[in-house]
């Protein structure tokens, strides 16, 4: 990280390094809204009504622009959520199957 003081980088809070050093566990955690594909699916919903209430040009280009950011992302996390979904079903039944 980038010290506000001097401009020098600087070590990152130990929360932004290991969240389980900061008391924070993968487990039970609330995302969120921008670290799921239904928050961003969420944000680009509001990103193109706010493009609708622009007029032309740059400002409204930039609002779409982001709208089909925060789209992309969605779907890059859905994949992300399905595959880990399918993976750890996967798991269960090959534990299932061995009697664990």
């Amino acid at each position: 990280m980038i010290s506000s003081r001097n401009g020098q980088a600087g070590a990152a809070p130990a929360a932004a390094r290991e969240p389980e050093a900061a008391g924070v566990s993968g487990h039970g955690r609330r995302k969120q809204p921008q670290d799921t594909a239904q928050g961003c699916r969420a944000l680009a919903a509001a990103d193109l009504a706010s493009a609708g209430a622009l007029d032309e040009g740059w400002p409204r280009a930039r609002m779409e622009n982001s709208a089909a950011a925060w789209t992309t992302r969605a779907d890059l996390l859905h994949r992300l959520e399905t595959g880990i979904e399918a993976a750890r079903r996967r798991a269960d039944a090959g534990l299932a199957r061995s009697g664990r």
